[in-house]
């Protein structure tokens, strides 16, 4: 079985501070991970990321909006994470490009257009700078119904299948 984790800091500050901290080195030496195979990746979450983290349409099923989200709401929740090449073009003719349209833009795209979606990330990977080729993306849905039904939807169809600044 492969298990991973996502982890969001507010701040690159914050999240090495972590990496300094008991419980992150844990991970080598805790008797369920194999040392050999832990990898670790750091991604940026781009600006524009914050308008997706509540969706304010996709309550979880046990809490309904209000806090804490509880154990019962994450029985059937589902993450969907995936890499795509940008197709750097006329219309998305670099990186400051790519940051624009995601500070800017991606929002409005996608809030009250996919039912069960309660956050999106977007990210690039630290490791390419600020020459990124690559977006990736986090969903969490609500349930694992939520997610096939987008995954089989036109929603996806249009914003990742048939989007021509992606590869």
């Amino acid at each position: 079985m492969t298990m991973g984790g996502v982890y969001t800091f507010k701040t690159k500050e914050a999240l090495e501070l972590y990496k300094q901290t008991p419980l992150f080195k844990s991970m080598w030496t805790t008797p369920i991970i194999d040392p050999k195979t832990l990898v670790i990746e750091e991604f940026e979450n781009m600006a524009g990321s914050e308008k997706l983290h509540d969706m304010p349409d996709a309550q979880w099923p046990a809490s309904q909006g209000r806090s804490p989200v509880c154990a019962e709401d994450m029985k059937d929740a589902w993450m969907l994470m995936y890499r795509q090449k940008i197709n750097f073009n006329e219309k998305m003719k670099d990186q400051m490009a790519v940051r624009h349209i995601t500070k800017n833009f991606a929002a409005a795209n996608w809030i009250g257009q996919v039912p069960g979606l309660r956050t999106k990330f977007f990210a690039v990977k630290s490791s390419e700078g600020e020459n990124f080729e690559h977006v990736y993306k986090c969903y969490i849905f609500t349930s694992r119904k939520a997610m096939d039904d987008y995954m089989n939807g036109p929603v996806y169809k249009q914003k990742v299948l048939d989007n021509p600044v992606l590869k």
